[in-house]
């Protein structure tokens, strides 16, 4: 109990100086987490902010994308599912921003053009329907609308295991920047 209070002391002292510190702090990059102090404005020049309850998601590379754009409208259960194409065969993906890698089984990865003989099935991933065994593959190309990112890391799990394209962070974290805003998907490059 006494070491209780003694934390709350700290914390109720430590408050206001942290706070200050704090202050004019308004963006958060993801990636590498770098914070980018803005300076104050009034609130007659203030410039309108993303509400917290849309995150813009950044890769934090500061490279310079195409400054293409894709825009991709939720669909009745919330998820996003755009039609990529996958080494230039139209297929239909759900965007994952909790996925690592980009997933697919494997009937998709031989319509794309991936050698089954070439797949070595080494990689323990933990699924919703429990562990299955996955084999490392690399895309040629992945494209949503005018975006386009080349040499894309992929993993091919079992038929079974697996019944749409997850679409994760091996092509999202390429990007320059993706963000949900009024129900909209929008990639930027």
């Amino acid at each position: 109990m006494r070491t209780l209070i003694v934390t709350c002391c700290i914390i109720a002292f430590a408050a206001p100086f942290a706070m200050s510190k704090l202050q004019g702090i308004t963006e958060i990059k993801t990636g590498t987490d770098a914070v980018e102090p803005v300076v104050q404005q009034s609130k007659a020049t203030a410039k309108r902010q993303p509400s917290p309850l849309r995150p813009v998601y950044s890769n934090g590379t500061g490279r310079v994308g195409s400054g293409r754009q894709a825009m991709i409208t939720a669909s009745a259960d919330g998820h996003f599912r755009p039609r990529a194409k996958l080494n230039k065969i139209t297929i239909p993906v759900m965007v994952d921003t909790g996925a690592s890698t980009i997933a697919l089984n494997k009937s998709t990865a031989k319509r794309v053009g991936i050698r089954e003989s070439s797949l070595r099935y080494n990689i323990s991933v933990s699924t919703a329907n429990g562990t299955v065994m996955a084999a490392r593959a690399e895309l040629d190309s992945v494209s949503i609308g005018k975006i386009t990112i080349r040499d894309v890391e992929a993993l091919v799990l079992d038929d079974n295991a697996l019944d749409t394209v997850l679409l994760g962070n091996t092509f999202l974290g390429r990007l320059k920047s993706y963000r949900v805003s009024d129900g909209q998907l929008i990639l930027q490059n």
